[in-house]
């Protein structure tokens, strides 16, 4: 009896442990939407991806254009490694790219001065502020200028302005993957303690499975 609830709570744990949840898997870029989203095709599906833990240039930003150079340059067409690290508002999908030969996409556009380390996400990256230190030390890319604008503070600005040519941009929220849960009927997934699924028959399911199948967070569950 003992083995068994062993064996049980073991099985529980992997469940609801990211590592678990959400396993590399290859792809090929069809996409550079901009220096830190790409399109991936994963099996029959496209998929956007956001690069983890660092914050390329905006578009309408001085070295925007250059980053989206430089992802295209080492992506497009190519068969990549995705490890995932969580998922954003978007649902686009946030991981660590890993090119061939065991290149670390994020660490290298943040080494060439394409990327800052964005410290509110990866607070306790070793790589990223050592390739930023770097970058800046050589002044590389967006570090050849001493007034690049943080692109977080660059969106910041736009939203408090108002800017009419295109919406606002949502923060780009990280949210760690884990294992969800959902009920026998609806289409909204949740948290292991949603009161919406008290005495309901419920089963679990990764969140990058729970978003491919059309599942939404339920109101409780959704981010604040």
């Amino acid at each position: 009896m003992k083995i068994l609830i062993r064996i049980l709570s073991l099985i529980i744990i992997c469940l609801t442990t990211p590592a678990c949840a959400a396993r590399p898997y290859a792809a090929t870029v069809q996409r550079v939407i901009d220096g830190d989203t790409i399109v991936v095709q994963h099996g029959r599906a496209a998929e956007h991806v956001r690069l983890f833990g660092i914050d390329c240039p905006e578009k309408h930003q001085e070295f925007g254009p250059d980053a989206a150079k430089a992802t295209s340059e080492l992506t497009l067409g190519k068969r990549i490694s995705v490890e995932p690290a969580g998922w954003d508002r978007d649902n686009r999908v946030v991981a660590v790219v890993i090119l061939s030969g065991r290149v670390n996409l994020n660490q290298k556009l943040v080494a060439m001065g394409m990327a800052w380390w964005y410290r509110e996400y990866a607070p306790k990256s070793k790589m990223l502020p050592k390739c930023e230190a770097s970058a800046k030390s050589a002044k590389l890319g967006l570090w050849a200028k001493s007034d690049q604008i943080p692109p977080w503070e660059f969106r910041a600005q736009r939203r408090g302005k108002g800017a009419s040519d295109e919406p606002a941009e949502q923060p780009k929220k990280q949210v760690v993957v884990g294992s969800v849960y959902i009920a026998g009927s609806g289409h909204c997934y949740h948290r292991r303690d949603c009161r919406t699924i008290r005495g309901s028959r419920i089963r679990s399911i990764s969140q990058t499975e729970a978003a491919k199948k059309g599942y939404q967070a339920c109101e409780v569950c959704k981010p604040q």
